[in-house]
This record gives C-alpha cells, structure tokens and sequence, in this order.
C-alpha cells in the first residue's frame, strides 16, 4: 500500500570472541539491520602476545560482518567507544536505541555476546526505552568448540585451576544509574488481590482482604485496619452486624468502591499488572506482567 513504510527490524550486538551468538539469532530473527558494537585494543608493542591477542579480536570481528553481510543484513559498526569505560559504552548503546525508536523500529539487544560492562550497560539501556526486546543465546550441550573433557586442562595455570585469566587488573568502580523499586505496598495489594480465585474477585472481596491483611491504604490506624472501615460493621462471614447502621454501612462501602478504583484498579492497570477478565468484562485479572513483579519483588 503507498504511503505505508515497512517497521525496520533491528538488533544491537557486541562482538568479541562470539560469532555463532552473534549471527545466529540475527538471521533468525530476520533483521534488516545490525548495530555491532566492537573495540580492539591495538598492540602496543611487537609482543607476540599482544600481537596475537589483536589479530584474534579483528578476525573474529571480520568474520562476523562477513557473515551477516552475507545474509543480507547491513552492518553499523560502532568501534570507538572502549568496552572497559562503562559510561562512554552505555551513552553509545543509549544513543543507537533512541534513535531506532525515534524511527519506529522493532529493536532487539543481544545480551549474550559481549564482555560484562555490555551486558551491563544493554540491559540498562534497554530496560529505559519502551517495547525494546532483551534477549540472551545459550549454547547448546552439543554445540562448545572445546569439549567438556579439555576445558579444565585451558583453565589451569601452572597446575592451578584460575579461570580464563590468571592475572587481573584492580578493580574499576561503576557509578550507578538509581533505578526506582516498585511501590511495595501497591505489589502487596496485588499479591493479595492474585490470592482470590478469578471468579470470585469482586471488589467488595478484594477490599475486604486488603482490610483484613492490613493492605488497605486509608485505614486510620495501623494497628487495627478495620476501623472506619465497612469490614468494622461486619461479621467473621462479612455480613452486616444487625446493630450496624445500615446507611453508614453503605456510605462507606460506596466510599471505599472509589478509592480502590483510584488508588488500586487505575495504578495496576497503568503499570500493566492488570488486565480485564474474559470470565467476566467488569472485573480485572493478573498479567504475567504483574505476576513477574510479584515473584521478584514479593519476599
């Protein structure tokens, strides 16, 4: 149809010993594009080690853009910004995520084949941008170039087991970017609103546990939840007591209808905890969204 542009299929990946996890779930996932980011450190001197090192990183970066150019995807490569400097490397995979979202593309991040100041920072990034898929690639039992059996024998140095490295450098502090936690007390409510069947969550329910559990937010005192409160005018089955005023009774019940609404159902839905129930269209369900937060967050 004219007018109509196709949505750009992206992804951003590091490249330093990998090409497989590279590669792969790029042709998989049928990118028209690939940001890879990459930083080859230069020999400093003739040392065969150094030497060696370098001719290692740029075949296996090569190697990878050969490899996807001959899928047919286009390669943006990013090699100024030093792996080890944390900042500078999240400020260039924050830039390349801002500006395919500016443009409407479906943008995937490869956390899988890069150092851990990439992973680090992708994640970051990515976790601050709306609709940016994360993603991680494992290596099959079947599928390690050294086997099981010869990789103890690459880790030893000089009949010690170190490790891929036997010598290191001091360590380099990352300033943190403060990421808030959620609203604990929101997710306690929602643990206890998953609790109820989905059948039988009615908000006279669900205010009624959140009562009973000392979750409701506008009890007047912490210490009894219930008072001022219909529940106060209720018996152990949550039937009105005979001696409770029955007007009272419905003025607060009414009352706390709103507030549950306002300060519960709304922020739920706005955060994507909730959704509307197919058993029934006026009551409301968990996401797996919100059952996520409840599982990392509820301790």
């Amino acid at each position: 149809m004219a007018g109509v542009r196709a949505v750009k299929r992206v992804m951003v990946a590091c490249v330093t010993t990998e090409v497989v996890k590279v590669t792969d779930p790029a042709i998989k996932l049928n990118v028209d594009i690939i940001h890879l980011l990459n930083y080859v450190k230069k020999a400093e001197s003739d040392d065969p080690d150094q030497v060696a090192r370098e001719e290692l990183f740029e075949s296996v970066y090569q190697e990878n853009v050969k490899v996807l150019k001959e899928a047919g995807i286009k390669v943006k490569e990013h090699r100024d910004a030093p792996i080890f400097i944390f900042d500078d490397f999240f400020r260039t995979i924050y830039e390349i995520l801002a500006e395919e979202k500016k443009w409407g593309s479906a943008v995937y991040v490869n956390i899988s084949s890069g150092p851990p100041e990439y992973s680090a920072a992708a994640a970051i990034a990515s976790m601050m941008m709306e609709d940016v898929e994360l993603f991680t690639v494992g290596a099959k039992a079947s599928g390690y170039t050294i086997p099981f059996d010869k990789q103890k024998e690459i880790l030893m140095h000089e009949g010690k087991l170190v490790g891929t490295a036997f010598e290191v450098y001091k360590p380099i502090k990352i300033d943190k970017f403060p990421l808030p936690t959620p609203d604990l007390k929101l997710l306690n409510a929602l643990k206890i609103f998953a609790s109820i069947p989905e059948a039988n969550r009615s908000n006279v329910t669900v205010i009624r546990k959140l009562i009973l559990n000392r979750a409701w937010r506008f009890s007047s005192s912490d210490e009894d939840c219930k008072v001022w409160t219909s529940v106060e005018l209720e018996d152990s089955n949550g039937k009105r007591l005979e001696s409770a005023d029955k007007e009272m009774y419905a003025k607060r019940q009414n009352k706390e209808a709103v507030q549950y609404q306002r300060a519960y159902i709304d922020s739920w839905k706005e955060k994507g905890w909730i959704e509307k129930s197919e058993i029934n269209g006026k009551r409301y369900r968990l996401t797996k969204t919100g059952q996520r937060y409840i599982d990392v967050f509820c301790l």
